[in-house]
């Protein structure tokens, strides 16, 4: 695959971007030395992957600022706004894909189940000490072992 070759104004256009820009693409623009003439949607069609791929390198970047503004909050909790910046961090969190083992475990939560019931009237018998695991039953005994 070829590598892709960019202009400088595309080069300090994406620096501008992610820099003192801050994701203000008309700035950016302006700030990169592309001509007033110059329409910005063919500047953004010719570095969308770029841009992407700048996004989410400021999500990740703004994860760790998420972070400690969620630990700052178990120590200020009345903090004005505490809710929305808790709804604001975890969004944060999400997108960056620090959660993705909480979204992995929700995907795999399964849908639609079904819950029978005795019938009325009926009883049932609960074991409310079930046998413990033989491999538990060793490590218990290990421990036994080694406080005797």
């Amino acid at each position: 695959m070829a590598k892709k070759e960019y202009t400088e104004n595309q080069l300090k256009f994406l620096d501008a971007l992610i820099g003192d820009a801050r994701g203000d693409i008309k700035l950016a623009t302006k700030m990169a030395g592309y001509a007033e003439t110059t329409k910005v949607i063919d500047i953004v069609k010719a570095l969308k992957e770029e841009i992407r791929a700048l996004s989410a390198d400021a999500l990740t970047l703004n994860s760790v600022k998420a972070s400690f503004t969620l630990i700052n909050l178990l120590d200020s909790p009345n903090v004005e706004g505490a809710s929305h910046l808790i709804k604001v961090a975890s969004e944060i969190l999400d997108r960056a894909g620090v959660n993705e083992s909480k979204n992995q475990e929700q995907a795999n939560i399964p849908q639609g189940g079904l819950l029978i019931l005795p019938a009325k009237g009926s009883h049932v018998s609960l074991d409310i000490n079930p046998p413990v695991p033989m491999q538990l039953e060793k490590t218990i005994e290990l421990e036994r072992i080694d406080e005797g």
